[in-house]
């Protein structure tokens, strides 16, 4: 039997969800800021005797990763880590992509894509992101920008009378007061945004299709984070899927891959193991900085915007 915790840390909540042979049975969420306090809590909270599961973990902030891994060690269960070379789905996965879109692309070709169909998968979180692959398994390219919620902020932090809104309120039509207008406004602003990215996608993974007819089968498009399903309300044509677990089944998915790989040395020395996974560093990419995942953003931008 096959049991593993996923915990899929983004850079403003965290969520976890206990997985036995590949199902996932229930979830959690906390705030990332609250994870270095309740990391032990996380890891107990099924019950499970140590030695019969491990963690895997895909972390965009390398301060959780830290306390959780720590946590981990001082039980004696084993962690692994989604980065872009443990994961071995696309051979060349970008050295700088962030482990949450690394599950969530993981996830996407082998769950709804079935490793055969082109997928275009979309998470909605601190950021909105975007990745296209090919049915080839080849990454085309994809898009980073501010998520929903962000813009909220930042029409309230940089314009002195606008109070803090979020989409409670919108509409998909006019606004008749102030804040109809930004909600409705957001809201659309997000939708056009990401119709323009899916069509953009599709464009490339048709100029990328080479072969047989087989080869340009239209592509499934996922959406998954915290707002997917908000907007899918919206507009219920947006997504051909809504998965908001994504991450937590690619990071179960890149994890039980792991484990796989070692089995031997986890019979032999599980807590030596559970120390070294533990103990990894945070990923880094050409530059020598830690990568911080939805991301890879430039410094100022993180800064301005709050993300990191």
């Amino acid at each position: 039997m096959s049991k593993i915790l996923a915990i899929d840390v983004g850079n403003t909540n965290t969520k976890w969800g206990w997985f036995i042979n590949g199902e996932l049975l229930r979830s959690q969420k906390t705030r990332t800021a609250d994870v270095a306090t309740v990391a032990g809590a996380m890891i107990d909270s099924a019950g499970w005797h140590s030695r019969s599961f491990a963690v895997a973990i895909s972390s965009v902030v390398p301060a959780a990763t830290s306390a959780i891994s720590a946590a981990c060690r001082s039980r004696q269960i084993g962690i692994v880590e989604v980065t872009p070379t443990s994961q071995s789905v696309f051979p060349d996965m970008h050295p700088e992509m962030g482990a949450d879109r690394i599950a969530d692309v993981v996830a996407a070709w082998l769950l709804h894509g079935r490793n055969e169909r082109p997928v275009i998968v979309i998470g909605l979180g601190t950021a909105s992101t975007m990745l296209a692959v090919d049915r080839h398994k080849n990454i085309v390219g994809g898009f980073i920008a501010p998520g929903v919620n962000l813009l909220f902020d930042v029409l309230h932090q940089r314009c002195a009378l606008l109070p803090k809104f979020d989409l409670s309120t919108a509409v998909a039509d006019l606004g008749n007061t102030t804040e109809s207008q930004i909600a409705n406004g957001v809201l659309l602003s997000a939708i056009g945004t990401l119709r323009t990215w899916i069509d953009t996608g599709k464009a490339a993974l048709a100029s990328a299709s080479t072969g047989a007819r087989s080869s340009r089968a239209k592509p499934i498009v996922i959406g998954t984070g915290g707002l997917s399903e908000v907007l899918s309300r919206f507009d219920p044509t947006l997504f051909d899927v809504v998965d908001p677990d994504l991450t937590l089944k690619g990071t179960r998915l890149v994890g039980e891959a792991l484990l796989a790989k070692g089995k031997t040395a986890r019979r032999s020395g599980a807590g030596t193991a559970a120390r070294r996974a533990g103990g990894r560093k945070p990923v880094r990419g050409g530059s020598g900085k830690a990568v911080t995942g939805t991301g890879a953003l430039p410094k100022k931008i993180k800064t301005r915007l709050r993300l990191s």
